[in-house]
């Protein structure tokens, strides 16, 4: 009998309380346990550390604020010197000709501008929801790159237009609305920015910032005011292609963000559900029709928010305004589009 128990091995301590586990740890493991553990140590490797986003999207809108900017005043000379020479003065000796202030070339322009500005806002009206669901699936990033890439498209096809005027009518810009499709524009990328802000930030940060963002887009304004009365003086085409430097660079820079907030989105819907618990996807309707539905539940049980969004049509008239104030400035007062300016920065102040 002795020999019997000398002969057993003593017991392994450790591996012992490491199979067993603690007090806390619970009698029964199931498989979803060890399903979210990997799912969370995969995620905790892949992720982005939230301050490398939020100065990305920091980045991203300065760009674009910096390049638009850039490109809409010396576009708008340009414009007005082409409809010039094709109406009135085919040899024009200078871009800033006083007779070039005519009722017809600034009727012309102020229609070519109008209508552009309509055309612009329809891709966002039509592909919010779409470009949406798509963020949902395969990540915010990818659609942020798209809207971005459409934005450069856009303001590069206008420059071409412009650039090329023996072969290209100045209505043609009108066209350049349709790139606006590739990414919904500014209202997809406007949402899809607040959106990755809302998810590397916590609650009670949100709020400072979107104040941080929004005076971001206004100190780029106010930067990018004398830079462009400075260029313009030098060259029209300067400001312009500095403007399409910046948006270039911009999409760049959008492209190359990680696709990691599409992996999350996965791993937190899978955390809901069991391993073994199969759901059949939604449609695309059913998924419109479900965020019609949440929209309208939202509306009637909260009608305060609903008449303080409404103010954003308001404000984006105001936005829509501000180049109409710029061409009267240039043909009230005799002013060049770089003079006109000025009292622009005074404006945004």
């Amino acid at each position: 009998m002795a020999q019997d128990e000398d002969n057993h091995e003593p017991l392994d301590l450790r591996h012992s309380i490491d199979s067993i586990g603690n007090e806390q740890s619970p009698l029964i493991r199931s498989d979803s346990d060890d399903y979210d553990n990997a799912h969370s140590s995969r995620w905790k490797s892949s992720a982005l550390r939230p301050l490398g986003m939020m100065i990305t999207c920091f980045l991203l809108n300065i760009l674009m604020e910096f390049g638009l900017y850039l490109i809409t005043i010396p576009l708008s000379q340009v414009l007005e010197e082409i409809i010039c020479r094709g109406t009135i003065l085919p040899d024009i000796p200078t871009a800033n000709d006083p007779r070039c202030k005519d009722k017809t070339v600034q009727s012309e322009l102020s229609l070519i501008r109008g209508w552009q500005a309509t055309f612009d806002i329809i891709p966002g009206l039509l592909t919010a929801l779409p470009y949406g669901l798509m963020a949902d699936k395969y990540g915010r990033e990818f659609v942020l790159g798209l809207s971005v890439l459409g934005g450069a498209l856009t303001s590069t096809f206008n420059v071409l237009v412009c650039l090329l005027p023996n072969f290209f009518s100045p209505r043609m810009i009108w066209f350049s609305s349709a790139f606006g499709f590739i990414g919904g524009g500014a209202p997809v990328f406007n949402a899809i920015t607040f959106a990755i802000l809302s998810s590397v930030v916590s609650e009670k940060q949100r709020s400072i910032i979107f104040f941080y963002i929004t005076a971001t887009l206004i100190g780029s304004q106010l930067l990018a005011s004398p830079l462009v009365y400075l260029l313009i003086n030098i060259n029209t085409w300067l400001p312009m292609f500095c403007g399409l430097g910046c948006l270039w660079l911009a999409t760049v820079l959008a492209i190359v963000l990680p696709r990691t907030f599409a992996e999350k989105q996965r791993q937190q819907h899978s955390d809901t559900t069991l391993p073994n618990k199969i759901e059949s996807p939604m449609t695309a309707r059913e998924q419109l029709m479900a965020i019609g539905t949440a929209t309208m539940w939202f509306a009637r049980g909260n009608i305060l928010v609903t008449i303080l969004l409404l103010t954003f049509l308001v404000t984006t008239l105001g936005r829509l305004a501000q180049d109409i104030l710029l061409q009267y400035i240039t043909k009230r007062y005799g002013w060049s589009w770089a003079q006109a300016t000025i009292p622009y920065i005074i404006l945004i102040l």
